[in-house]
């Protein structure tokens, strides 16, 4: 899990987004289901060197915040700019009208 990784992670992605991004959280608990943890260890000769854990809230299908654990007990909220809404309905194309073939060609 690198910075950037966790610098794409924004309120209003979905879960399928978050996984594209993170890859499976480590963490997945059945008794809280609008949770996921993800959990970095950088180790060097056998030492721990980095431990890094983002926790990914969710509303529904929706990230509604995100955490980094600091520590055993503290969560700092990662600031980080919500998705932004499409301003505009996209307009579906009019489907094409049938072109009739030559008898030529569809023999």
């Amino acid at each position: 899990m690198d910075q950037d990784a966790v610098a794409k992670l924004k309120p209003g992605l979905t879960r399928a987004q978050v996984r594209f991004i993170m890859g499976t959280p480590l963490v997945m608990d059945i008794y809280h289901a609008n949770r996921w943890d993800y959990i970095y260890f950088d180790k060097k000769a056998g030492k721990l060197v980095a431990q890094r854990r983002v926790v990914v809230y969710f509303d529904g299908d929706v990230v509604k915040s995100l955490y980094e654990k600091i520590g055993e007990n503290q969560l700092v909220e990662l600031q980080t700019a919500p998705v932004a809404a499409v301003a505009e309905p996209v307009t579906p194309v009019a489907p094409v009208a049938p072109v009739a073939v030559p008898d030529a060609v569809a023999k």
